[in-house]
């Protein structure tokens, strides 16, 4: 398991987490949420355009079926799982 920072917004629609790798590299993730199921992905940069109205992949442009990007009330509706006390693995 890599360590990863608290979800960081920088806006309300924009949320993100640090992941470091055990060589010191330190890789920033973008937040996606699947309201169905209330599961969180960290996407990276390299593999996913961040950017995107919705989460896609960056080779092909295909959507990750049910998933929209984490907004700050989706990480407070969900704060029990940022925490060490309610992570689930």
């Amino acid at each position: 398991m890599l360590p990863v920072t608290l979800p960081v917004a920088v806006e309300s629609d924009h949320v993100w987490l640090l992941v470091s790798a055990p060589t010191g590299a330190v890789e920033a993730a973008r937040l996606a949420y699947a309201p169905r199921t209330q599961g969180f992905l960290a996407l990276p940069c390299e593999a996913f355009d961040t950017t995107a109205v919705l989460p896609i992949t960056a080779a092909t442009a295909e959507p990750l079926d049910g998933f929209q990007w984490a907004t700050v009330g989706d990480v407070e509706r969900h704060a029990d799982l940022f925490t060490t006390n309610g992570v689930r693995w």
